[in-house]
């Protein structure tokens, strides 16, 4: 069985965050030989989801759903 922590930062939406996730969850485990979804994909409206890996987490899959902001100077 899979485990998900899902972080939604910058107030993003349950609903949009939800979708973004679905999209790279879809894509399949495509980095680090197939191991590890994406590190990091930007969807749309801004929207990006971070991948953080396995190892440094235990034995779930933890996302950080985020917007895209400049960065500061």
């Amino acid at each position: 069985m899979s485990k998900f922590i899902i972080d939604i930062e910058d107030d993003v939406g349950d609903y949009e965050a939800i979708n973004a996730l679905l999209d790279v969850i879809a894509l399949g485990r495509i980095f680090k030989n197939n191991t590890m979804y994406c590190h990091h994909t930007e969807i749309y409206n801004g929207i990006n989801v971070t991948a953080i890996e396995r190892t440094k987490n235990g034995k779930s899959d933890k996302f950080i759903i985020h917007l895209n902001k400049p960065k500061k100077k």
